[in-house]
This record gives structure tokens, C-alpha cells and sequence, in this order.
């Protein structure tokens, strides 16, 4: 009975191949997709890699993004608005401590009318 390779295993055997194939084939010859990067499916393919491997594998991912560059992708960072979302976060902010200390007033006026209430219970004298 043959037993199966390790995950391990098999991931650095993943690894060792796209490195030959990045070190071998030149530019030219690595198939490309629609998004001028490097076309995932037709080179785990080639390679008999299991195309979910890239996911799991992030050495072999990382391959993949080294290969895009080379071929000159330019992965864009994504440069969010800060301006807006931290406005929008000082007036929720804003908002929020003005519910506070509408519901810390509310709370001192409940305590005040429970206490008086209280004395009366006690006491059978109203305070004022």
C-alpha cells in the first residue's frame, strides 16, 4: 500500500517547481491572462499543481506576484479617503457623547425623583 506525500510535502514540492519554471521559461513564453498577469490556471497546469494550491500557499502566491511584476503588472495599492471616513468618524463621535450626556442629565433626574420618593416612603414626608 502506497502511502500519500505530506500537505507539507507537497507544498514545497509546489514551490520547488514554480521556481524552476520562473527560472526557466522565459518572459515571452509564460502565458498571460485578459488582465495581463500571469495566467494562474495554464501554469499550475503545466506544472500539475492544484490551481486552490495558490491559496493555501503563500510562498507559491508570492511566486505569482513576483512573476505579475516581472511581467509589468503593476499591482495597485488602494489609497482610501482618510479625509472623509475620519470627518465622518469625529461627527458620529460627536453625536454619541452629546447621547451621553443627555442620558447622564436623564439619569441624575431619575436618581433625584427616586431618592425624594424614597425619603416620602420613609419618612411620610415629601421633600422638596
Amino acid at each position: 500500500m502506497k502511502s500519500r506525500p505530506s500537505d507539507n510535502y507537497v507544498a514545497l514540492e509546489s514551490i520547488k517547481k514554480m521556481e524552476e519554471y520562473i527560472k526557466n521559461t522565459p518572459i515571452p513564453k509564460i502565458p498571460i491572462n485578459q488582465f495581463k498577469r500571469a495566467s494562474r490556471k495554464s501554469i499550475c497546469k503545466i506544472l500539475d499543481i492544484t490551481y486552490s494550491t495558490i491559496g493555501s500557499n503563500a510562498a507559491l502566491a508570492e511566486l505569482f506576484a513576483e512573476l505579475d511584476t516581472s511581467l509589468g503588472f503593476q499591482h495597485k495599492e488602494q489609497k482610501i479617503d482618510e479625509s472623509k471616513d475620519l470627518q465622518a468618524l469625529r461627527e458620529k463621535i460627536g453625536q454619541l457623547q452629546n447621547c451621553i450626556k443627555t442620558l447622564e442629565e436623564e439619569n441624575r433626574a431619575l436618581r433625584s425623583a427616586n431618592n425624594r420618593y424614597n425619603h416620602f416612603i420613609s419618612s411620610g414626608r415629601m421633600a422638596r
